[in-house]
């Protein structure tokens, strides 16, 4: 049997029937030789002389009409014959073919058990090479079209398994709604973020997203219901997690519109709960995914949401890293910053993008000038506080206004927040350019005008900080636990400035400190761990040591050292000018109108801002009995974010 099958190829390859004659063609038909065997349809692409079908396959396209021509005018040849020799030498090559064949079939198998998504970024069209014999390349044809096939039933099996996973942690659509509807207030400022820079769609109230949200097939889209409730129920972290490694962790899932809008959700969610450090995390993966996808090239025929997006991330990663301490993910160089031509400057829509942006390319620079080696430069500082001083007066003087009562409509109301929110970002910047020389170390003119515009910066941080913490509708305007620790930090600010001051502003100032101290009371008391370390935080700064020891030094988390020295004085010899002590209770100081004893029992003085990486070496676990440095954190501090347990400030 095989040998008969052997001599069936020999007989073919020999051209036993290559002196059949060749049918004629019509006139003004144009095909090949190849495709006419296929009896396929010839497509010729205009100027080409190759076929379609044969530039695929990559084969000679030889035209019937040259076939004919050369078989007319050739000299009629003897019939081709198989000697024994030659038989006995084609024989194994014929009968190689079919374990060819079934070789090539089981390295095709094994190539399609890679996904489509895994490969999707690094595959390119590739020329098959010529088929040893017609029948495989037919073969070969027909399997791209059924693998193609097998990869799209794959991408949808596994989104589909990615949506039951994601629908196996949500509970029911009815106790999802009731939910939102409860807790769901921070959705319009998440919207509202995602359009900080273009402002040309309509806000989608929460319940509405969540209507069609609940049922889609989108991995993406249904990841946003799972965070926006998790965030609403305020104890999703299992759900965190789980969309962080599905979604984000998914390029082909990550890299779409709703892709992109989930990470920014995450990352701002993980900012709200207190969380800055996975936030960075996620604003930098955010940051490598949208360059990948060409956001950053801000071309003005883009759709607005890639521009929304993109200025999102953007911001998010400079106010991450501007607290933390760390380097920022993009160089503005890259970026086009002239400003819009023909359009109405006085316009909201127009100037607010526009001093925001501006805000943020500042906050780069500053970053810059904490992080880099070596003792921060003064000069430098008097620099950046100017550019802020022309951004600050590049707005409306009213802007600035921070209303007595608030407005009675929920949308002036959002408008509002915005504006504090934007306001808050201005002068957590400004904070920190000064930050660095609000050490006690030197008295020069020069620098004691720097801790006066530090100190003051605090002061309007801090007021932004109670108004958005105003109570409406039984909640407060905004809740964000990173914000809230930043508030916190400028309250540290005024107590350290006012331990060196003339005193001038004192009772202002403790009436501020008082009022968020009070402010993280009632957090602490609907369960707030980090707004609790907060508030007794304030209070051991406020009073002076216990131990009776001269000197001790209170470490806060990306903040710094805070020394807290005891005066050695006799009573009789106080001066009166002294830092003024707190009563016991801060909350009744603010009842009663902050009255406060002026004594000299103790001052405080900054060693200097600290940003996160050197916080491991700060924080060292172990350190001996007579070292009186209340170490907060103790293992790994490093890896804790300000949501956890300090183990600060102990009595």
């Amino acid at each position: 049997m095989e040998d008969s099958l052997a001599d069936l190829g020999i007989s073919l390859i020999s051209g036993d029937m290559s002196d059949r004659p060749k049918k004629r063609m019509r006139k003004g038909t144009r095909s090949c030789t190849e495709c006419r065997r296929r009896k396929i349809r010839c497509i010729f692409l205009p100027g080409s002389s190759v076929c379609s079908h044969c530039s695929t396959r990559g084969s000679t396209c030889i035209d019937q009409n040259e076939g004919v021509d050369s078989t007319e005018n050739a000299e009629p040849t003897r019939p081709r014959t198989s000697t024994p020799s030659s038989a006995s030498r084609r024989r194994p090559r014929v009968q190689s073919l079919p374990r060819i064949s079934s070789r090539q079939g089981d390295l095709t198998a094994r190539h399609t058990i890679v996904s489509d998504e895994e490969t999707s970024d690094i595959e390119a069209p590739s020329d098959h090479p010529p088929p040893l014999v017609a029948v495989l390349d037919d073969a070969h044809d027909n399997t791209s079209m059924v693998f193609r096939g097998i990869r799209l039933n794959q991408a949808a099996a596994h989104k589909a398994k990615i949506c039951g996973s994601l629908r196996s942690v949500l509970p029911s659509y009815d106790q999802i709604t009731a939910t939102l509807a409860r807790n769901g207030s921070w959705w319009d400022s998440f919207r509202q973020k995602t359009r900080a820079i273009s402002q040309s769609q309509p806000l989608e109230p929460l319940l509405s997203f969540a209507a069609h949200a609940y049922t889609s097939t989108s991995p993406a889209e249904l990841a946003i219901l799972a965070v926006a409730y998790a965030r609403s129920l305020g104890q999703g972290h299992k759900i965190f997690t789980l969309v962080d490694t599905l979604i984000i962790g998914d390029f082909a899932l990550a890299a779409t519109l709703d892709g992109m809008e989930c990470l920014i959700l995450l990352a701002k969610t993980y900012t709200d709960i207190g969380q800055p450090r996975r936030a960075w995390f996620t604003w930098r993966k955010g940051l490598a995914i949208a360059q990948m996808m060409g956001m950053h090239r801000l071309n003005p025929a883009a759709p607005a949401i890639r521009q929304r997006i993109w200025w999102a991330i953007y911001h998010g990663d400079r106010f991450t890293s501007l607290l933390l301490g760390l380097p920022h993910g993009f160089n503005d160089a890259l970026l086009d910053t002239s400003e819009p031509k023909d359009v109405d400057s006085s316009s909201p829509e127009v100037w607010i993008p526009i001093f925001i942006h501006k805000c943020a390319v500042t906050a780069g620079e500053v970053i810059n000038y904490l992080i880099s080696p070596g003792k921060p430069s003064f000069a430098k500082a008097m620099s950046l506080d100017e550019d802020m001083d022309n951004i600050y007066n590049s707005v409306p003087s009213s802007w600035w206004d921070i209303p007595d009562k608030l407005p009675s409509s929920r949308t002036e109301l959002n408008n509002l927040v915005d504006r504090l929110l934007i306001h808050f970002f201005f002068f957590h910047i400004r904070m920190y350019i000064h930050l660095p020389f609000l050490k006690n170390s030197s008295s020069s003119a020069s620098q004691e005008v720097v801790r006066l515009a530090c100190t003051g910066t605090a002061r309007q941080l801090v007021k932004c900080f109670l108004v958005l913490h105003t109570e409406v509708d039984g909640a407060s305007l905004f809740d964000c636990k990173t914000s809230d620790f930043v508030a916190f930090t400028a309250a540290v600010v005024l107590l350290i400035g006012n331990s060196i001051s003339d005193g001038s502003s004192r009772p202002q100032d403790l009436q501020l400190v008082a009022d968020a101290e009070r402010i993280f009371q009632a957090s602490e008391e609907e369960g707030c761990k980090m707004a609790g370390q907060c508030r007794r935080a304030l209070v051991l700064l406020s009073s002076p040591p216990q131990n009776g020891s001269s000197t001790q030094e209170i470490l806060i988390p990306y903040f710094g050292r805070v020394v807290r020295s005891v005066q050695t004085q006799s009573p009789d010899d106080r001066p009166v000018s002294g830092y003024p002590q707190l009563a016991l209770s801060t909350t009744e100081a603010s009842s009663s109108g902050a009255q406060s004893t002026w004594g000299s029992a103790y001052s405080l003085d900054y060693m200097g801002f600290t940003p996160a990486l050197a916080m491991n070496e700060m924080w060292e676990f172990g350190r001996t009995s007579e070292d009186d440095t209340m170490s907060p954190f103790g293992l790994d501090v490093g890896m804790l974010d300000i949501d956890q347990d300090w183990n600060l400030f102990l009595p």
